[in-house]
């Protein structure tokens, strides 16, 4: 079976998405959405007019954390994503939730929009904005997650869960926007990050993001 996901390759949700189906070793297939201008009628497969959405064999699936979780249970015979102890599931939901409401926030509104979005409209990149994010916002977030990470390999359980998938899925678009944490003021967080980006999910999913990227580009400059 194949899973098709309708999403955008820099929206940090689809790369959820995309990472969680790639590691439990699903097949998926991406068709292009551009979450900012949704085609007519995209509401009636996504209510929130949002990505990512999931569809197979008639089932239609919105939201990314539903939809892992979907995943996780209707593929027992695969590698599991969530842990099955109460406390490190319990822990596992809880770094998801941070990473998908404080950290893609802050990371969307502070960095990715101000840097790419203004990219794609023809607008000069909003650095003060981005300065500020790097240096004021972001990091009391990433001084949480680094007080989880510290001393482990994985957030939760002792191996790769939804909370690091989460995690990596939105500072994926820091990589992109070459504002990366400090390796020796996040040393637990950003060795995480790179043990995730070493991963051949991610390594796959990190080398269609950098051709979408170009290709955008190329329209643009074709654009212009």
């Amino acid at each position: 079976m194949t899973y098709k996901i309708l999403g955008n390759p820099l929206s940090p949700f689809t790369r959820k998405v995309a990472l969680f189906a790639a590691e439990m070793g699903l097949n998926t297939d991406l068709t292009l959405v551009n979450p900012y201008a949704p085609p007519d009628g995209f509401e009636t497969i996504s209510p929130l007019k949002r990505v990512p959405v999931l569809q197979a064999n008639g089932f239609t699936l919105n939201d990314s954390s539903a939809i892992c979780a979907y995943l996780n249970a209707a593929h027992p015979a695969h590698t599991a994503l969530f842990p099955t102890e109460p406390e490190h599931l319990g822990h596992a939901l809880w770094i998801e939730e941070y990473a998908d409401t404080a950290l893609f926030s802050e990371i969307s509104t502070g960095v990715f929009r101000p840097i790419f979005i203004n990219e794609m409209r023809g607008l000069p990149i909003d650095t003060e904005t981005v300065k500020a994010s790097v240096a004021e916002h972001l990091p009391p977030l990433l001084t949480y997650l680094e007080t989880q990470i510290s001393g482990k390999d994985w957030f939760c359980g002792g191996a790769i869960s939804i909370a690091d998938v989460s995690v990596y899925s939105q500072m994926a678009n820091l990589l992109h926007s070459k504002c990366l944490p400090d390796g020796n003021r996040f040393p637990y967080l950003m060795k995480h990050f790179e043990r995730i980006s070493s991963r051949l999910a991610a390594v796959g999913l990190y080398e269609a993001e950098l051709l979408y990227l170009e290709q955008v580009r190329a329209s643009l400059r074709s654009s212009a």
